[in-house]
């Protein structure tokens, strides 16, 4: 609403009662807190009225300029800065909820874990750093050394993740199995099948021995075209297989060692017989 003031922030100065011995003097603590709890001013005065002096909060009075830059930065579009007697703490409302969260503040600060009070250490980083004309040849050599065991480790795992791909392989293979096995209580095992096949389609089938069934067809592979006929190549004609009676050159009781047809040998004997006379010389 036009006409209203805009209220300023509040700054409560107080004396808290806590002193020390300096110089043979006493001094008492002043602080300066703003209205949310939080401490911006921490200082000493001998007396209510050097405190009340030296925080700006006595008439006609300037507070120290180090306290009165404080105050500016917390609030820079201005504040209030009241001064509150130690007695009366608890019964200025504002300056008691201040306090209160000041203390409150001050509690979980305490439960937090000490920090360490250096602020200053050392860190080795790799960082560019020139290199001597001397190191260039030695570090060429150490480059060409690390390259080579690259590409041998590089290898190494290619074979490696093939050796496992292989074994995974397998054992993804025996899964299969016996999921199939559960599921549909069948197992692959192997069974001796019968292969017959057509060398004019092309085409062989395949067939259990235990059952008979049909497993499937497949096409001939050149192997087994091939295979095929150097098995034929490797057979001997009928006729020489079979024909073992027939004389053969070198037989047994001829010249060399050959085997003599006994019929020839006979008809030799009874030729002979007749040339020579009997024994009664007829």
């Amino acid at each position: 609403m036009a006409g209203e003031e805009k209220a300023v922030p509040k700054i409560y100065a107080f004396m808290t009662g806590k002193f020390e011995e300096k110089d043979g003097q006493t001094r008492f603590e002043v602080l300066a807190i703003t209205q949310d709890g939080n401490l911006i001013v921490d200082d000493w005065a001998e007396s209510k009225e050097e405190a009340m002096v030296v925080i700006g909060a006595a008439p006609d009075s300037d507070n120290r300029l180090a306290n009165r830059a404080t105050f500016e930065a917390t609030y820079p579009d201005g504040y209030d800065l009241e001064w509150v007697d130690t007695g009366d703490l608890s019964e200025n409302e504002g300056a008691r909820d201040a306090v209160q969260k000041m203390e409150a503040r001050e509690n979980d600060d305490a439960t937090k874990p000490e920090q360490p009070k250096a602020r200053q250490g050392t860190v080795t980083l790799p960082l560019p750093c020139p290199v001597p004309d001397v190191q260039v040849a030695d570090y060429g050599r150490k480059l060409a050394k690390a390259l080579a065991e690259i590409d041998q480790a590089t290898q190494d795992l290619k074979d490696h993740t093939k050796e496992a791909k292989g074994e995974i392989a397998e054992m993804e293979k025996e899964a299969r199995s016996l999921r199939r096995a559960v599921t549909e209580q069948v197992m692959d095992d192997d069974v001796e099948c019968r292969v017959d096949y057509n060398w004019d389609s092309g085409m062989k089938e395949i067939y259990r021995m235990d059952t008979g069934e049909f497993v499937r067809g497949e096409e001939i592979t050149d192997d087994e075209r091939q295979e095929a006929l150097d098995m034929d190549g490797n057979q001997e004609p009928e006729e020489e297989a079979t024909n073992e009676n027939e004389p053969e050159e070198g037989g047994e009781n001829g010249l060399d060692g050959q085997k003599v047809n006994p019929d020839a040998n006979g008809m030799d004997d009874q030729a002979g017989n007749d040339d020579q006379p009997g024994e009664n010389g007829n």
